[in-house]
């Protein structure tokens, strides 16, 4: 099981970003999205124990870097229309196309 977090305009190759916090769990199905909250709210101590894929929004007016980038999630904050991540890139898994899917991440992982 993975993380996938999928943004608009790419994701920072510094290591901190954000995105809306409705993106959190959209189209992830209720028995699992349960697994990753208390009391209804995201868990960051769950959330930060599963390898995450960051993808950008496949869209070909968001330019030429459509590619999606393993890490390892040291840090979440949530704000109330944000969410606040701190990650670290595995450097062991090279970056894929969007096109080629997570199928083939999930196959390895």
């Amino acid at each position: 099981m993975f993380n996938l977090l999928i943004k608009g305009g790419g994701w920072n190759k510094t290591g901190h970003d954000s995105l809306d916090r409705e993106r959190i769990f959209e189209y992830t199905q209720a028995h699992i999205r349960s697994q990753f909250e208390i009391d209804g709210y995201p868990s960051a101590d769950a959330l930060q124990q599963l390898p995450t894929v960051l993808m950008p929004e496949t869209w070909k007016n968001f330019g030429d870097d459509q590619l999606a980038r393993i890490v390892t999630i040291t840090g979440i904050d949530f704000y109330r229309d944000a969410v606040a991540l701190s990650y670290e890139f595995d450097t062991d898994i090279r970056l894929f196309a969007n096109e080629v899917g997570v199928e083939a991440v999930a196959i390895r992982g």
